[in-house]
């Protein structure tokens, strides 16, 4: 993360083509051009150059981005701490009640909530790491289909439906 201009490029959605075996997309990218603030968060318009629409992006300062990382941690850390707990109230209250005893109608629904729930933890645990790992401290405040942020380079997306990567 650099320290005083962040390296992400405002990008505007110049082409986008999907069909059942994959699909792409092309941006023109702009560089934002904004400082970081010393602290806290600014909200600065950045013009777009292809379409001249002002987007309003929030910058937020190196201090301000590491304590957003650190939330997007500690929410990782909950959700997985709360699976593994979870996971051992289900299997406890598993062995208590089955097979020996049916389990009451409360005691079925916590199991089956709980069986559903761990993995729905683990997964939630796992996307907030990355997005732990990906926090830069910026955003696009209004959501558009036309603008995003990407990285500098990022000029392109590409997908495959096929297995062998569309050739």
């Amino acid at each position: 993360m650099a320290a005083d201009v962040p390296d992400r490029h405002l990008a505007h959605l110049v082409a986008s083509e999907s069909n059942p075996s994959g699909g792409y997309s092309e941006y023109a990218l702009q560089p934002l051009g904004v400082a970081r603030p010393p602290h806290g968060k600014i909200t600065v318009p950045v013009v777009c150059d292809v379409c001249g629409i002002p987007v309003e992006c929030t910058v937020y300062s190196v201090d301000a981005t590491r304590r957003l990382r650190w939330r997007w941690w500690l929410l990782a850390a909950l959700c997985a701490v709360g699976a593994v707990v979870l996971a051992g109230a289900v299997g406890a209250t598993f062995a208590d009640h089955l097979p020996d005893r049916p389990a009451t109608t409360p005691v079925a629904w916590f199991m089956v909530v709980g069986f559903m729930a761990v993995p729905g933890l683990a997964v939630l645990a796992f996307y907030r790491r990355r997005d732990a790992r990906r926090e830069d401290g910026l955003r696009v405040v209004a959501r558009s289909g036309a603008h995003s942020l990407r990285p500098p380079g990022a000029r392109f997306d590409s997908w495959y439906a096929t297995e062998g990567g569309g050739e």
